[in-house]
């Protein structure tokens, strides 16, 4: 169990890393540095991403990760 969750901390620090170089008007992710951090585990770990998940490496690539924004923050 505890192996899961560091993968998924650091699944969650690489969509993070990559928020940082994709461009900000395709996702809309807000707040500072950790609570984007705390949202982006609240989505990976959420009903929505259960229901339909998105194919994920180990570590993330930039494609997955701007997947996983796209779709977990759009702009409204």
């Amino acid at each position: 169990m505890s192996a899961w969750a560091e993968m998924a901390g650091i699944m969650e620090g690489v969509i993070y890393g990559y928020s940082l170089t994709i461009s900000r008007s395709k996702f809309c992710l807000v707040g500072s540095p950790k609570e984007q951090v705390q949202a982006i585990a609240a989505a990976f770990g959420g009903h929505a991403f259960r229901e339909r998940p998105i194919l994920l490496d180990d570590v993330p690539t930039k494609a997955q990760a701007s997947e996983f924004l796209i779709r977990f923050f759009p702009c409204k």
